[in-house]
């Protein structure tokens, strides 16, 4: 089995073969790939190219056919030979995979990729999934998954700096105590930053628990900002906008 064969040219039975073969083993081909993987994570074919070579749309390497043959335990000339039978699998020779070598770091890392592809998932959105279920089965206390919540605003040159920090604070300090998916035992906070036009700006930093939480946090803020401003007689430079820290506005 461990003879060499050319490459492989004309071989019009060697998908039902081993499609076949695979069906009386009792194996996926998501299972027959990560077995590939096991024995050569470099030579070892996907899930896709496993699926076009049963359909005869695609002809495997000499290292893939010695792949499939050493899982099978057959010679790699009987997937060639025409006139070949299929051999039963015994019950006790079917090849389930054991969940140790199924969710093993490194079949993960070779199937992940492969799955992303055909499911159309990005890599960031899977990251976000596993994120999420993370924090649901942790009940959401993870203090290194939250997020930074930055809002910007500004006040007018004649205000009480001091005073303004404190009821911008304040404000921050209700909005994580009640809005759904704030932090409630962060403490927000306020820095001033420049001397703009019209007005003296200045960022008030909070925390979500997910990052979809940050949009509910920053319009409760806002509208209970704006109101206390305006109980309070702190004016609100006519020009500045109250918007995400990152974006830039449509003067710039």
């Amino acid at each position: 089995m461990g003879a060499s064969i050319h490459p492989v040219r004309r071989a019009p039975f060697l998908g039902a073969k081993l499609r076949a073969l695979r069906k009386r083993s009792g194996m996926t081909l998501e299972e027959l790939s990560m077995r590939c993987v096991q024995l050569d994570r470099e030579a070892a074919p996907s899930v896709s190219y496993l699926s076009m070579i049963e359909r005869g749309r695609r002809m495997p390497s000499p290292r893939v056919l010695e792949l499939l043959a050493q899982i099978f335990q057959l010679e790699p000339q009987w997937f060639l030979d025409e006139h070949g039978e299929v051999p039963d699998a015994a019950p006790s020779e079917r090849m389930a995979l054991e969940p140790s070598v199924l969710f093993s770091p490194q079949q993960l890392q070779a199937a992940i990729p492969e799955l992303l592809s055909q499911t159309g998932i990005t890599g960031r959105q899977f990251a976000q999934l596993l994120i999420r279920s993370y924090q649901e089965s942790h009940r959401n206390r993870l203090p290194d998954l939250e997020l930074a919540v930055v809002i910007e605003a500004s006040v007018d040159y004649a205000s009480d700096l001091e005073r303004v920090e404190r009821i911008a604070t304040d404000v921050a300090k209700d909005v994580m105590q009640t809005v759904p998916g704030g932090v409630p035992g962060f403490e927000p906070f306020v820095r001033y930053h420049t001397f703009g036009d019209p007005g003296i700006g200045f960022s008030v930093i909070l925390r979500a628990q997910e990052f979809v939480d940050q949009h509910l946090i920053k319009h409760e803020f806002v509208k209970r900002l704006h109101r206390r401003f305006a109980e309070e007689r702190i004016a609100i430079p006519i020009k500045a906008l109250v918007q995400r820290h990152d974006v830039p506005s449509p003067s710039e």
